[in-house]
């Protein structure tokens, strides 16, 4: 089967042409990079696509009433709106510093959330 990509790993943004086995869905091939980083995102995007997630979350005791966080790995695509949902229901006190954990295992990834600024 083929499906077209916009790859992203790059500001060049190569459409790439992504071949999968019809009856597995899993990766063949890939034309249509202009480099090495665009066969490694096509195969990662067919097999388990991932994003990293930036949110915001509420802080109290601080010169602005939100703090920017960033997960400190890519998410699974799929639990990426369950992830920034959960972001919604907290709450942090002012001290915080730039790379501080926000959230451990973030919509069971196992992944921690992050301060992306201290304030």
């Amino acid at each position: 089967m083929e499906s077209k990509l916009i790859c992203i790993s790059c500001p060049r943004g190569c459409e790439l042409l992504v071949q999968t086995d019809e009856r597995t869905g899993v990766f063949i091939s890939v034309e249509g990079n202009a480099c090495m980083r665009g066969s490694s995102f096509a195969e990662t995007e067919v097999n388990h696509p991932e994003r990293m997630m930036t949110s915001v979350v509420s802080i109290r005791g601080a010169k602005h009433c939100m703090l920017p966080v960033i997960s400190r790995r890519p998410l699974p695509k799929g639990k990426l709106v369950e992830a920034v949902r959960a972001m919604r229901s907290i709450t942090v006190e002012a001290p915080v510093k730039e790379g501080d954990v926000i959230a451990e295992d973030i919509a069971g990834t196992g992944i921690d959330v992050i301060a992306a600024r201290s304030l």
